[in-house]
């Protein structure tokens, strides 16, 4: 996937380039001083262009024909500009531009890159798009569209209810605040209530004047508030900055839950989930079997090859018990053990799994450096039947002990 930066400057081209590096995108600068170089990449790469970036004046494109070439080849357009002022930006907007960056700002590389780092991500965003006028969603679909959003629409409130109950993968709910049936801060209340959806962004929208709808609209839930009229320029600048805030929150909230070493959940995590999963199981009568795994020697593994060592290691079972085990609860809750929840297994059905693992985990090399480790994992193993999620890891921890006293690499089981 390949950017077209159209610019004169190598030096501008060589100050976008080295942030689009420095990006974890799959994304390839290519520059072309002129309009007529343009033209002969776009031969070449048209199918693989994600995004040109083309300044607004050339030697050979003085009056914004090169931006008059991508628009006319469908290449979705950035527009660098030395300065420009709101006539200027609705006229460029108008011809179908996605954005202009001015380019006598000091951040205008960074205010660039960050636009196509944004662009990239929108194309995995996906948002639901509820209001009563055809007209005005269709208007509000080319906005959203025009920075890569797939949106869904929905004319009422009922149907953007069950768009986002059905359909998980929303992440964007731009909202009227006046349609048929329900309003806008019933169907907020509603998904913020009864749906456990809170890395949903919703903004509301109101062309009623009234001052206290967009407290009134925040304190239902929605993220925030936009009066109508507004621009283009407002409408993305809400909708980036409220997408970026959900994002930051959703990796601290990873952050906090999953452990760094082996990216699995973390100690913290296990107890938040877990406790959902014991819940869920006893209301729904299916069995849950708790499983404590340590490994076994990993003390020698330490002295023998050093904290390095033992930390490839621990990567490497995480990664064995995730590979077979992936529709269960993993999570490291200290050192070298690791815990298991098997929902919808009973004592027999996980003993008879985990002892698979562990035959499994035993014929495994971990390699580091010229060496080659030897695994061996004991496990112990309780089925559910009442009680704390703490009270069962106790259990599966007791007879973890019975198990490394009496076989190692073996399951046992209360």
């Amino acid at each position: 996937m390949k950017i077209l930066v159209v610019e004169e400057c190598p030096q501008v081209f060589e100050a976008l380039n080295c942030l689009i590096s420095q990006q974890t995108l799959p994304i390839e600068a290519v520059m072309c001083g002129t309009m007529e170089q343009a033209k002969a990449q776009l031969e070449l790469e048209e199918a693989d262009l994600f995004l040109a970036v083309v300044a607004q004046t050339l030697p050979d494109a003085p009056s914004g024909e090169a931006v008059e070439l991508m628009l006319e080849q469908g290449v979705p357009t950035l527009v660098l500009c030395a300065s420009t002022d709101d006539e200027s930006y609705q006229r460029l907007l108008d011809c179908g531009v996605v954005d202009t960056v001015v380019t006598g700002l000091e951040t205008y590389a960074q205010t660039a890159v960050e636009l196509i780092n944004r662009l990239y991500r929108n194309r995995f965003v996906r948002v639901l798009l509820a209001h009563a006028c055809g007209d005005e969603r269709a208007r509000l679909r080319v906005q959203l569209e025009r920075y890569n959003y797939a949106v869904v629409e929905a004319p009422d409130a009922e149907q953007a209810l069950q768009v986002v109950r059905t359909q998980s993968d929303i992440q964007l709910l731009i909202t009227d605040h006046v349609m048929p049936g329900m309003s806008a801060m019933a169907l907020v209340q509603t998904i913020r209530c009864e749906l456990d959806r809170p890395d949903l962004v919703i903004i509301a929208l109101s062309a009623s004047g009234c001052e206290s709808l967009a407290a009134q609209c925040i304190h239902s839930g929605a993220n925030d508030f936009l009066p109508v009229p507004f621009s283009y320029a407002q409408l993305h600048s809400r909708v980036i900055q409220n997408l970026n805030a959900v994002e930051l929150q959703r990796k601290a909230r990873r952050a906090a839950s999953v452990d760094p070493l082996t990216g699995v959940c973390n100690r913290c995590a296990l107890f938040e989930k877990g406790e959902r999963v014991l819940q869920r199981a006893a209301q729904a009568e299916v069995p849950v079997t708790l499983a404590v795994l340590e490994l076994n020697q990993f003390k020698q593994i330490n002295a023998c090859w050093g904290y390095d060592g033992g930390d490839v290691v621990l990567k490497a079972v995480a990664d064995h018990l995730r590979s077979y085990l992936r529709r269960f609860l993993v999570a490291r809750i200290g050192g070298d053990e690791f815990c298991l929840l098997l929902e919808g297994l009973d004592h027999a059905q996980a003993a008879q799994l985990l002892s698979r693992v562990c035959e499994r985990a035993a014929q495994t090399r971990v390699t580091f450096g010229a060496e080659n480790i030897q695994i061996s994992i004991n496990v112990g193993l309780v089925e559910y039947s009442e009680g704390s999620l703490s009270e069962l890891i106790a259990a599966a921890d007791s007879e973890l002990r019975i198990a490394k006293e009496s076989a190692q690499g073996r399951a046992c089981s209360a």
